[in-house]
């Protein structure tokens, strides 16, 4: 996904920060990609809405480890009631365009939501095949073709 994002910057002739320094960009799509993975499991009731608490805390633990904390922020960014799922798509690619480059505009953030649905269509995958969902899987594998 970075790639992605470094090449349209790259082509707006955007001066890039040091990418590899720049663990708020890991952060900010690793929290997303969390939410919208949190989503999926309650949209296809892979989990019982009673235990996604508990299941959710697990995965948070693991996938974030001591960035716990600095991750609510980003929670709370994209998990915000408020906004629709286009408003959150914004937000994370806001996000990432201020850490990639001082220079960056809405614009520059607008077009790397052009690659979301990779992104979003990945992690629910990666989903679909944890819980074994054989029907979930052929359905996200034809959106991928769509989309690619």
């Amino acid at each position: 996904m970075l790639e992605h994002w470094v090449e349209v910057f790259k082509r707006r002739n955007l001066k890039l920060r040091n990418l590899a320094q720049s663990h708020e960009i890991e952060l900010a799509l690793t929290t997303y990609q969390f939410v919208i993975a949190s989503s999926f499991i309650l949209d296809n009731a892979y989990i019982k809405p009673a235990d996604i608490r508990e299941f959710g805390a697990i995965i948070w633990n693991q996938a974030l480890k001591d960035r716990y904390l600095d991750a609510t922020r980003y929670v709370e960014r994209y998990m915000d009631t408020n906004i629709d799922e286009t408003g959150r798509m914004m937000r994370l690619c806001r996000d990432v365009a201020r850490e990639m480059s001082e220079d960056a505009t809405p614009i520059d953030a607008g077009l790397m939501g052009i690659f979301l649905p990779l992104l979003i269509i990945g992690t629910h995958l990666s989903v679909a095949r944890t819980f074994g969902d054989r029907w979930m899987i052929r359905k996200l594998k034809k959106q991928l073709r769509n989309v690619v």
